[in-house]
């Protein structure tokens, strides 16, 4: 019944107002100056249900958030419950569910570069995986006003 919709890794998620949620800075890899290296992660997601033929309330929802190695080793994991019913329609009937969410990870330990993986299980049951590679941090590259190093 329950959906992840998208999950990124991102410097931060701002409401703006009710209907606005601004995404700054998503993040295709992490880099860090060192091994190991503990870094704080900010992860957006979106949680969807199709419940036109559901009756509420509906069902509780556990969503984990796994943090894996290259090895496939869990180095972080959070659970968290969340119950959220959605409104009802003018003619009393309900068709989608949503819900946008914002995870904070303050310490999560990098102890090797490679391809990482973060895992949203719902109800303990595996609906998206991110691949992001953890690298080192390595110097940019300066350009002039022409786009030439």
């Amino acid at each position: 019944m329950y959906n992840v919709g998208y999950l990124l890794i991102c410097e931060d998620i701002v409401k703006a107002g009710n209907k606005q949620t601004i995404i700054l800075n998503p993040a295709n890899q992490i880099e860090v100056d060192e091994f190991p290296a503990t870094k704080a992660i900010k992860i957006g997601a979106s949680l969807v249900a199709d419940i036109r033929e559901k009756s509420l309330p509906l069902p509780d929802v556990e969503i984990s958030i796994i943090f894996k190695d290259p090895e496939g080793d869990i180095i972080h994991e959070v659970n968290s419950d969340m119950v959220a019913q959605p409104p009802q329609t003018e003619e009393g009937k309900y068709s989608f569910a949503t819900a946008s969410i914002s995870m904070n990870f303050k310490e999560v330990e990098f102890k090797t570069k490679g391809m990482h993986k973060i895992e949203v299980l719902v109800n303990q049951v595996k609906k998206k995986e991110l691949l992001f590679p953890v690298t080192p941090k390595v110097g940019s590259i300066e350009s002039d006003e022409n786009g030439k190093s």
